[in-house]
């Protein structure tokens, strides 16, 4: 039986206008789930991707193995936990039971720290294309500061507010422009010395001025010296917008910023759990509710 706690979650996500449509979740965690906190953060999870993707899940399943899965408005079953041996390519459990500092805070990573570097692969193909020509045919051009990348129609909207906002800092700091400068969007490529499809592939990973910001496999420092001297105000602009920023990991990457909204939603939520607030947060707006 499902917790008033539980109960408030799913008819608050309703209420905020977040699910879409009458979606009706029928499911059962019976020889599943040992504890009741279990079947909590399976719901807690759901809605940070119902909250990240609106127009996205429609529902929870399980196997006869016990194995959970968020499902798709297209019926496709995104594991919630991972399935393999490769750490890379994890389930949604594994993707946001991570600690990503938010701006501005920066603790220096500790070895295996790389918050929101593992990715559910099977989200990405669900969201922006399982194959290079289908990724490619969707991409959508977006003009930032004169320059034109290629990105996936769901990042218009935040792109056009991180695009403002950056806008108004610049007016204020012009030095901070050459940060974003050149930019490069979506490229379908591997990780540099891996087997592994870079997010970049999809068209969610922005990189910006390689020249002033730095990656780990470039440079013998680690940690880096400009992973606390990155302007913590471009870091906050696109964080407030759903990008990640490749600076806060362990194997850093510095000119990233990558367009995970349900880890900032998950990790909002969790600060306002720890300081005894009741939280009302868009990744589009940022805004708490005391």
């Amino acid at each position: 039986m499902l917790t008033s706690r539980v109960i408030s979650l799913l008819v608050w996500k309703i209420l905020s206008g977040v699910v879409l449509g009458c979606f009706i979740i029928f499911f059962s965690f019976s020889g599943i789930c040992a504890a009741q906190d279990t079947e909590d953060s399976v719901l807690e999870d759901f809605a940070c991707l119902l909250e990240a993707y609106p127009d996205f899940f429609k529902s929870i399943e399980h196997d006869t193995s016990g194995n959970i899965f968020f499902v798709t408005l297209k019926g496709e079953r995104i594991p919630y936990r991972r399935s393999g041996d490769d750490v890379y390519d994890s389930g949604i459990y594994e993707t946001l039971h991570i600690q990503y500092p938010l701006e501005p805070d920066r603790p220096v990573p500790q070895e295996g720290e790389d918050p929101g570097r593992i990715r559910s692969y099977a989200l990405l193909r669900a969201l922006y294309g399982s194959d290079k020509l289908s990724v490619e045919q969707s991409m959508r051009p977006f003009l930032l500061f004169g320059e034109k990348i290629m990105v996936p129609e769901r990042l218009l909207s935040p792109l056009i507010k991180v695009r403002e906002q950056l806008q108004e800092l610049f007016a204020e700091k012009p030095h901070l422009e050459r940060y974003v400068h050149p930019a490069y969007g979506q490229y379908w490529r591997y990780i540099a010395k891996t087997e592994r499809l870079s997010p970049h592939c999809w068209g969610i990973a922005l990189d910006f001025n390689p020249d002033i910001a730095t990656y780990w496999q470039w440079s013998k420092q680690m940690p880096h010296p400009d992973q606390v001297q990155y302007p913590s105000e471009i870091v906050r602009i696109f964080e407030q917008n759903g990008f990640i920023w490749g600076g806060k990991w362990r194997h850093y990457d510095l000119m990233h910023f990558e367009y995970r909204p349900e880890i900032l939603i998950a990790m909002k939520k969790q600060a306002a759990e720890k300081s005894g607030c009741t939280i009302s947060y868009s990744h589009q707006e940022d805004q708490y509710a005391r």
